[in-house]
């Protein structure tokens, strides 16, 4: 098999699919391939592309595979999802998603399937998921949020109205979080050294310790941040800083594909935590623990609508 990214990040996810623990497996398969700097990223980033967004991408697929995906060999199964991740979420070109998918069929030696794969994609690419009628609002949740079943039925139950929102949830409303050193002061504390530097908006969040922020430039012009590791973190490749396109005087930090493999792991430490965290609690438990948590929620708005009179 030719060590390629594509090749990669499909083989991972073969056998993501029997074995489990996504870190451990795509770093095996990216070994084994010996890719390194950019095929190794772009490898990272199809591969946890494709776990975020696994469950939008099964149903557009799906909607062009009678027999569904289940009925297709894993192989055949993991190189739709990823072709149809990189064209959907990923900016690759259609063209080139699919024509290097049907290359892909030969290298995982199921080139029968590349009329199959040829043909679906090329008419998954251009899918309206917006015209997309659904059974019901778990099916929309689950398919637009990519969330599972338990997920979506939760939501729909305790946070009907925000449910879908919850799922897609990528921002702050253009707010920097942050998180303040115990160490060296608290959140309170954090929020009057940024405005005495000229922050635009500060306060703290709901979250123990953290702090919201709005910069009128770059936030790591702020000698606050300086004093931190975001510097760092950019010089090592993990964080990069982006002008805002509608406000020059704005600058983003994005992270890098290299944060990837370092953001999905993250993601599993907590759903870990959380997990611990629930411990012994009944399902109707956390339910009544869900309701008393936006309750608090709709508090704590009031509070902040208060003092903002």
């Amino acid at each position: 098999m030719a060590a390629n990214p594509r090749a990669a990040a499909v083989a991972a996810l073969v056998r993501q699919e029997q074995d489990g623990f996504s870190n451990l497996v795509l770093d095996a398969e990216l070994k084994r391939q010996k890719l390194e700097g950019r095929d190794k990223a772009f490898a990272s980033a199809i591969f946890y592309t494709v776990l975020e967004h696994r469950g939008t991408l099964d149903y557009i697929l799906e909607q062009f595979l009678p027999k569904g995906l289940a009925k297709l060999d894993a192989p055949v199964r993991e190189i739709l999802r990823a072709a149809l991740a990189q064209a959907r979420y990923m900016q690759v070109p259609v063209s080139a998603a699919v024509n290097e998918a049907v290359k892909l069929t030969r290298t995982f030696k199921k080139s029968s399937a590349s009329g199959l794969v040829n043909a679906v994609l090329r008419k998954a690419c251009g899918y309206d998921l917006d015209a997309a009628v659904f059974t019901g609002e778990i099916q929309r949740l689950m398919v637009l949020g990519s969330a599972g079943l338990d997920v979506a039925k939760f939501l729909h139950k305790n946070y009907p109205d925000e449910a879908l929102g919850i799922l897609t949830y990528q921002a702050d409303g253009g707010l920097t979080s942050l998180r303040a050193n115990p160490l060296k002061a608290s959140a309170a504390q954090l929020c009057a050294l940024l405005t005495e530097q000229g922050a635009a908006e500060v306060r703290q969040g709901i979250v123990p310790g953290s702090v919201l922020a709005r910069f009128a430039g770059s936030p790591a012009d702020n000698e606050l941040f300086r004093q931190g590791n975001v510097e760092k973190l950019v010089q090592d490749g993990y964080i990069e800083r982006q002008a805002v396109e509608k406000d020059r005087r704005k600058t983003e930090l994005i992270c890098t594909q290299k944060a990837l493999p370092v953001q999905k792991q993250g993601r599993e430490l907590q759903q870990e935590f959380a997990e611990r965290l629930m411990a012994g609690l009944s399902d109707e438990d956390q339910e009544k623990l869900a309701v008393y948590f936006s309750q608090m929620e709709k508090n704590l708005d009031q509070i902040i609508k208060g003092d903002e009179r």
